[in-house]
């Protein structure tokens, strides 16, 4: 099982058994044992960072390859994380990212949850869109850039997908066998 929450703007946090994994940088103290912090944000940001198993926390905040308490990142560049925690499959798309072509997609193995920042122009909701028809992922969770400031973003998002009846949750806590079959949005509350 995993636990999802939403910490507002690109601020999400996972929970699985074995480890714990923390995208985007918090805005008060967290313990995780891995801090993901995507675009450049650097560890010189990182005062919020507190170890959860560890002594200290794994920070990631430039692109590669690694692999720690269980959790395996990749990527980094244009803005696209791929994570692995035991059989779940995550991407966190942050930053300034494009939709990548269809040769590139197609490189994406199925996903169980897509963390999508929506970016900082609204108008760009249907790059959002186009991007999660390429690669079907069975869960949207979408959050947003921290420098767009209007809350009309989650109306525009939700009507593009068809979601426009759509409430927030509290958090997300899903086994792996309850995944839906076909792409469905979840909205988290912030926290």
């Amino acid at each position: 099982m995993i636990e999802v929450k939403y910490y507002g703007g690109n601020r999400f946090r996972i929970r699985e058994k074995r480890a714990q994994i923390f995208l985007g940088l918090p805005e008060s103290a967290v313990k995780s044992d891995v801090f993901l912090l995507p675009g450049g944000i650097g560890e010189q940001n990182s005062k919020n960072l507190i170890g959860k198993n560890r002594e200290k926390p794994f920070i990631i905040s430039g692109p590669g390859e690694y692999e720690v308490a269980g959790v395996e990142v990749w990527g980094g560049n244009n803005g696209y994380w791929l994570i692995r925690i035991g059989n779940w499959r995550f991407c966190f798309i942050s930053g300034d990212w494009k939709v990548p072509d269809e040769k590139k997609t197609a490189k994406f193995e199925q996903l169980d949850l897509l963390f999508l920042t929506l970016k900082k122009n609204l108008v760009e909701v249907k790059d959002a869109v186009e991007l999660i028809k390429r690669i079907s992922p069975l869960i949207v969770i979408p959050g947003v850039d921290p420098s767009l400031k209007d809350p009309s973003w989650k109306k525009v998002f939700l009507d593009a997908m068809d979601r426009e009846d759509l409430k927030p949750q509290g958090e997300l806590k899903i086994e792996k066998s309850d995944l839906p079959e076909k792409t469905t949005v979840v909205l988290l509350g912030e926290r």
